[in-house]
């Protein structure tokens, strides 16, 4: 049952299909990060893009990095207005799903998916060469929210 919940979060909770492959890929462990590439003898470095200072592995890049710590935050603190509760989300919360084995209600959902745009966030800011910060998620936000009613009613409130 756990494992099916975690497979639907990304089909269920959001439209664009770029954020569902990159989750299906977290979940099969498959992202191109750094050490993997460096694995596979494609970059000369393991070294993570952001920090300089730890492997980027998938749960450095979209959890533990110091240098996108504050986004983490920032998403908590979303999160914390919106379940009216302080949430700390845990390298599982980020990587799997937060609360992925309830039934979720819409705060969990909407929890979800702003894990789920942070994510794609991160990834997207990597292939371009920027650091992620949370002026520039919030502009990431701005933009999912036209084709995401829930999204757009979040924001806008």
């Amino acid at each position: 049952k756990r494992w099916e919940s975690i497979y639907l979060i990304p089909r269920i909770f959001v439209y664009d299909n770029r954020i569902k492959d990159l989750q299906y890929q977290i979940l099969y462990l498959f992202v191109p990060t750094n050490r993997l590439l460096y694995q596979m003898k494609k970059i000369a470095s393991d070294k993570c893009d952001f920090c300089f200072l730890q492997k980027e592995t998938l749960y450095h890049l979209f959890f533990e990095c110091v240098k996108l710590r504050s986004l983490g935050f920032y998403v908590e603190e979303q999160c914390k207005y919106l379940c009216n509760e302080i949430i700390h989300l845990t390298c599982k919360d980020v990587i799997l799903g937060y609360k992925f084995n309830e039934n979720l209600n819409d705060k969990q959902v909407m929890i979800n998916k702003i894990i789920l745009y942070c994510k794609y966030y991160i990834w997207k800011s990597q292939k371009i060469d920027r650091i992620p910060s949370v002026q520039g998620f919030k502009s990431a936000l701005e933009q999912h929210k036209t084709f995401d009613s829930a999204l757009h009613k979040y924001i806008n409130t």
